[in-house]
């Protein structure tokens, strides 16, 4: 591959992160239920119930987008590479 600025052979190709998109899912009808239950115990036990019951959480999925690129490493020169 040859740089198109300055014609030089010294090229390398990185992947670099363009860009990332986060889902986020609830904790369904079983966690509301969970967490509902869990504050009817924290006011009957004053809150001290809730230092050992954890709370119920959804999750999160990240999907990341890569591009390459290619760098010279004789003039510095960047594109990307399809």
């Amino acid at each position: 591959m040859r740089c198109p600025k300055c014609s030089g052979d010294n090229v390398t190709i990185q992947m670099a992160e363009v860009g990332s998109r986060t889902s986020r899912r609830g904790n369904g009808l079983a966690g509301n239920t969970y967490n509902a239950a869990r504050g009817l115990i924290a006011v009957s036990t004053l809150g001290v119930s809730n230092l050992f019951m954890p709370k119920a959480k959804g999750h999160n999925k990240t999907k990341n987008k890569l591009e390459k690129f290619a760098i010279c490493q004789e003039c510095g020169h960047s594109w990307t590479v399809k």
